[in-house]
């Protein structure tokens, strides 16, 4: 297995990997953030697009900051579902 870390975007650099590896299938990692769900989006797009399959959305909780002591710490973003919006 090969893993590798990119930044968000679909930029020159993802697209020139997509194309020149064999890839067999893509895992995108999000946070909790609303903003986090619109990378997400555009980066399952472009592996459609290179036909790439992604079979699942993970979600890093490492950075999640709680309101009160009250909260139960689940995300209020979309990536708790963005594998189930996305059909993944």
């Amino acid at each position: 297995y090969l893993i590798m870390d990119m930044p968000p975007g679909t930029g020159d650099i993802q697209l020139t990997l997509t194309q020149k590896l064999d890839i067999d299938a893509a895992v995108i990692v999000t946070t909790p953030q609303e903003l986090s769900f619109v990378d997400v989006e555009r980066g399952v797009e472009m592996f459609d697009t290179v036909e790439v399959p992604c079979v699942a959305v993970v979600e890093n909780m490492a950075y999640l900051e709680r309101e009160s002591e009250d909260d139960s710490g689940e995300s209020d973003g979309d990536g708790t579902n963005a594998g189930a919006v996305l059909g993944l």
